[in-house]
C-alpha cells in the first residue's frame, strides 16, 4: 500500500478488510503503465513522443510510478534525453525541459496551476 500522510497510515490501522482490485500492481509488486490516453495531435507530437518526454523528466525519480514509465518507454524502445531545469513541485509532480520541449508531469493540480486545458481529457480516468 503507498500511504500519502500520516494521517492515512493511522486511519489504516483501523483497517478490519481490504479488497484489491489491481491485479497488476499485487501480482507484478510493482506498478505498470497498462495504458496511455492520448490528446489530438495537434501539438504534432505522437504518443510515442510524449512517452519519452515524460520518460525523460522522471528519468531520475526514484518514484515506483515514475520508474513505472520509465520502464515502459525502454520496454517500447523509446530511448529518453536527460532532462534539464528540473522543478520538482512536491506532492504535484515535476517540471523540465527535455529536448526542447517544456513538460509538466503532474496531478490535475499541478496542470491547472500550469494554466494547461485539458480539453477532451479532463473527463478521462
Amino acid at each position: 500500500m503507498l500511504f500519502k500522510n500520516a494521517v492515512s497510515l493511522v486511519t489504516a490501522a483501523h483497517i478490519d478488510v481490504v479488497v484489491m482490485a489491481k491485479t497488476g500492481t499485487l501480482t507484478m509488486g510493482e506498478p505498470e503503465v497498462t495504458d496511455i490516453i492520448a490528446a489530438s495531435a495537434e501539438s504534432g507530437l505522437t504518443e510515442e513522443d510524449v512517452l519519452r518526454l515524460v520518460a525523460g523528466v522522471k528519468r531520475e525519480s526514484e518514484h515506483p510510478l515514475a520508474q513505472a514509465i520509465v520502464r515502459h518507454a525502454e520496454d517500447r524502445g523509446l530511448r529518453s534525453d536527460r532532462a534539464d531545469r528540473i522543478e520538482n513541485v512536491p506532492g504535484h509532480g515535476a517540471i523540465a525541459e527535455v529536448d526542447g520541449h517544456r513538460v509538466v508531469v503532474g496531478n490535475r493540480r499541478l496542470i491547472e496551476r500550469e494554466g494547461i486545458d485539458l480539453g477532451d481529457l479532463a473527463g478521462e480516468r
